[in-house]
């Protein structure tokens, strides 16, 4: 069961570990949105209602919202359409990014939906979508997450990014376009190192405002 965060009659905030799916899981584990939906019905009775807002890919562990009513979905829903829900990551990157230290990434991708991944593209391509993030490099003491991954953090770099617009694997795709991936990325890291299938990414604060309230909420963790 995963750490409950925070929970009331209308949304349920949660801790998702790495290595789960958000829903739809694959083989015989149990994706997250199934054992929530399980954990619902155990507390409240019935068949209970989990409205999925926004996702994080299976090796990425971080801080996700579901909804409990179908109102209060809806408005979540806006705010991430709106830009009013806010999901800063930290990414722990193979070498420094050709931008430097700090900036905006601006790239445009499309997703190959067969093979599960995005590439870079032009901007006229077909189905080409503009992906934008925000990011600093940071002293990779200030979050512990990842330091289950590696001993050695020789050239790797704490990147803090915040996403302009979602599109599929942004980060990992964007950082690797830049000569900067992820570390543990099967994907976009040619040089990758497996360990328990971990990837150097983790969404470790939340904010978006309250769908019955509209009282900001936000919620961070550390690894």
């Amino acid at each position: 069961m995963p750490e409950i965060l925070y929970e009331d009659g209308q949304i349920l905030v949660v801790r998702k570990p790495a290595g789960q799916d958000s829903q739809d899981g694959r083989g015989f584990s149990m994706d997250l949105s199934s054992e929530l939906k399980n954990y619902l019905a155990r507390k409240e009775g019935g068949v209970p209602y989990l409205g999925i807002v926004h996702r994080l890919d299976r090796p990425v562990a971080g801080v996700m919202v579901f909804a409990k009513t179908k109102k209060a979905a809806a408005s979540l829903s806006r705010q991430v359409l709106s830009g009013e829900m806010n999901k800063q990551y930290y990414a722990l990157l193979c070498g420094l990014p050709g931008t430097g230290s700090g900036g905006v990434l601006t790239h445009y991708l499309v997703q190959d939906r067969r093979y599960n991944t995005s590439a870079v593209t032009d901007s006229g391509a077909e189905g080409a979508k503009r992906a934008e993030l925000c990011y600093e490099i940071v002293p990779a003491d200030i979050f512990h997450g990842f330091d289950a991954l590696t001993e050695d953090f020789t050239g790797l770099y704490l990147a803090k990014v915040t996403l302009k617009t979602g599109r599929h694997h942004q980060i990992r795709v964007q950082f690797a376009a830049e000569g900067a991936p992820l570390w543990g990325d099967d994907k976009y890291n040619p040089n990758f190192e497996r360990k328990k299938g971990a990837l150097g990414l983790c969404a470790y604060r939340l904010t978006f405002l309250h769908p019955a309230t509209r009282k900001k909420m936000e919620f961070e963790i550390d690894g």
